[in-house]
C-alpha cells in the first residue's frame, strides 16, 4: 500500500487540496462542518502529515528573514542555524498533538475498555534512568552557564 498524501484526502473528502491543507492546519478559512468532513476523511485513510513539508516551509521562512541555510557553512554553523528550524517544527508538532488529544478526549476515546487500546504504562528502569540522565545533563548545563557569572552567550568576547 502506498503512502497516503494530501491529494488522496482531498479526493476522498471531495474538496480541493488547499481546503484539506487549511483544515489540517486549523485555518479559520474553512467552515467547521467542512473541517470535520476533511478530518474524518483523513482518519478513514489514516493520513499522517508530512514533516518534510513543515521543514521546507520553516526553512524558507528563515531564509526570507536573512538566515543563511546553505550547506556551504561549517558544520557547527549549520547546526546552529538548523536549530532555528527544529524548534519551530517541534512547537508546531506539539500543537498538532494537542489538537489530536483534544479531539480524542471530546469523542470519548478511552472511556469504554473494549473500544480502546490506550492504557497507562508504569515507568520501567530504563525510563527512570533516562529521566535521571536528563536531569543531570540539565543541571550540568545550568552549572556551566552560571559558572563564570555570565547568563548569556556573547560571541564577541
Amino acid at each position: 500500500m502506498s503512502k497516503i498524501t494530501i491529494r488522496d484526502v482531498a479526493r476522498e473528502a471531495g474538496v480541493s487540496i488547499a481546503t484539506v491543507s487549511n483544515a489540517l492546519n486549523g485555518s479559520d478559512a474553512v467552515k467547521p462542518k467542512t473541517r470535520e468532513h476533511v478530518l474524518e476523511a483523513a482518519k478513514r485513510l489514516r493520513y499522517i502529515p508530512n514533516v518534510q513539508s513543515d521543514y521546507r516551509r520553516i526553512k524558507n521562512a528563515q531564509e526570507a528573514r536573512g538566515i543563511e541555510m546553505s550547506g556551504k557553512a561549517k558544520p557547527i554553523e549549520r547546526l546552529k542555524r538548523t536549530s532555528s528550524i527544529i524548534f519551530p517544527m517541534l512547537f508546531s508538532s506539539m500543537d498538532r498533538i494537542d489538537v489530536v488529544s483534544n479531539a480524542m478526549q471530546l469523542r470519548g476515546f478511552g472511556k469504554k475498555k473494549k473500544r480502546t487500546w490506550y492504557a497507562g504504562v508504569p515507568l520501567s528502569r530504563a525510563d527512570k534512568t533516562v529521566i535521571v540522565l536528563c536531569i543531570a545533563f540539565s543541571a550540568a548545563a545550568l552549572w556551566l552557564t552560571f559558572y563564570d557569572g555570565n547568563r548569556f552567550y556573547n560571541p564577541f568576547q
